[in-house]
């Protein structure tokens, strides 16, 4: 089955690209977990964020199986206490037999560890590319040292990182590690854009939702992809997931772009 409807692309160091909206799927499981992904794909949804920690790649599996691979973009974590050389490849290939794959689009370190060689796991995602079982490799909550010190590891293996994946919405807003992310060409990825539901009640979103006949959510997303950033929300109902979808279809003004900045 093919998708339609797709969502606009940024394109990644590694000459692959991404979907700019995205569903996460951290804390979804068992039989939901594949049914909202289902659902997700029936709206138009073709990005879909897990990590072996979520226990979920199987469920992602079954729910894309009907798919044409080349219509889905996957991103998929390896843990942050299985860093070693072995344990990224052994990871990986767990992953990719979960998700029932032959490769993931991404493929992100989780967290930080400076008890292991970022050398040594770069190694690895080396040879996963090589192998063709990543098509582009990133990190995920770096900071600006930890990104600074994996960009000079990873230079000298002419290894692209393409992708940081970090908490941003419009109450929390790094933007000293946004600003070096784009100017050292690494796309960013923004997990709980909603911050967990709380944009919801913010006065001015909501305010500025009016105007568009919006939610506050939807103007939330819209803000951050106007930013450039890739977005991840979690939703599980087929309302909430539609309504996060729906976010191509208007255009934020410059003034509400700043009310949203002083947030």
């Amino acid at each position: 089955m093919q998708l339609t409807n797709p969502v606009p692309d940024i394109d990644l160091s590694s000459g692959h690209s991404i979907p700019v909206l995205g569903l996460g799927t951290y804390g979804l499981t068992g039989t939901s977990c594949i049914e909202t992904i289902k659902t997700a794909l029936e709206i138009g949804y073709r990005h879909f964020d897990t990590a072996r920690k979520y226990q979920n790649e199987a469920e992602v599996g079954k729910a894309i199986r009907d798919f044409h691979r080349s219509d889905i973009f996957i991103t998929s974590k390896v843990p942050e206490d299985q860093l070693d050389y072995h344990h990224v490849l052994s990871n990986a290939d767990q992953s990719l037999i979960d998700l029932n794959t032959d490769y993931i689009d991404l493929y992100l370190i989780h967290a930080p560890n400076p008890e292991v060689d970022i050398n040594e796991t770069l190694q690895a995602f080396e040879k996963l590319v090589s192998d063709q079982k990543i098509h582009s490799i990133g990190v995920s909550n770096f900071g600006i040292i930890e990104l600074q010190n994996t960009l000079s590891a990873a230079r000298a293996l002419n290894l692209p990182i393409t992708n940081n994946q970090i908490e941003i919405n419009p109450h929390h807003y790094p933007k000293d590690v946004i600003n070096y992310c784009q100017k050292n060409n690494i796309t960013i990825t923004a997990y709980s854009p909603l911050d967990q539901g709380d944009v919801a009640d913010d006065p001015v979103l909501t305010g500025i939702g009016r105007q568009y006949d919006k939610t506050a959510a939807q103007i939330a997303l819209r803000y951050l992809v106007d930013k450039g950033l890739i977005v991840i929300p979690k939703a599980s109902s087929r309302d909430h997931l539609q309504s996060n979808f729906d976010i191509f279809n208007f255009t934020l003004r410059s003034n509400d772009k700043q009310k949203i900045s002083s947030l």
